[in-house]
């Protein structure tokens, strides 16, 4: 991270309806308050393929649209942006073909069958398991998309905008030396 007082952890598929609307939610944020907000983006696909955690293939394709994004770390930003910006993905039959071609407008086709790389994301969603179990039952701290890491605090699923906003807000304020209204934020 820079030294941003707003640090996040994105752990998203980027296939999720919902993990969409936390990254537009992100963006806005991130525009609103520049150069105090830094996002970091962990891959957690929704898809048993690569990801032990999930027992349901709830995204198909998600590990393949991963693979690509991971490849070339020149190609992620674009990749993720061309995703976010086109949304919806296709579904069905015609994902098969979107990936394909997604891979090859960003030259990372050879993600798809790269060892590598698929080791590269698998241990990306590995660090899952370095959060706190939040129940017994799930063997993971990180289990689900959504999730973010809000300095150091585990968020899973999305917030209306407005409270996000204010937590934020709080978080920025106690760095500049005021503080509004969240007690013990920062642990």
């Amino acid at each position: 991270f820079t030294e941003a007082p707003v640090q996040i952890v994105e752990y998203a598929d980027l296939l999720c309806p919902d993990c969409k609307r936390l990254a537009d939610q992100l963006a806005q944020l991130e525009a609103e308050f520049p150069g105090k907000i830094n996002v970091a983006f962990q891959p957690f696909p929704l898809e048993a393929v690569c990801n032990d955690v999930v027992e349901k293939d709830l995204h198909p394709g998600a590990c393949d649209v991963h693979y690509l994004a991971a490849h070339d770390l020149d190609q992620f930003k674009p990749i993720y942006d061309e995703i976010w910006g086109t949304w919806p993905p296709p579904r069905g039959e015609e994902r098969a073909e979107w990936i394909r071609s997604l891979g090859e407008r960003f030259g990372v086709s050879e993600a798809l069958t790269d060892p590598e790389t698929q080791a590269m994301v698998q241990e990306l969603i590995q660090t899952g398991k370095e959060y706190e179990k939040t129940a017994e039952e799930f063997s993971y701290g990180i289990r689900s998309t959504p999730t973010m890491i809000l300095n150091g605090r585990m968020v899973i699923g999305t917030l209306p905008y407005d409270q996000l906003r204010a937590i934020i807000e709080e978080i920025i304020a106690r760095a500049e030396g005021g503080s509004r209204f969240l007690e013990a934020w920062e642990g």
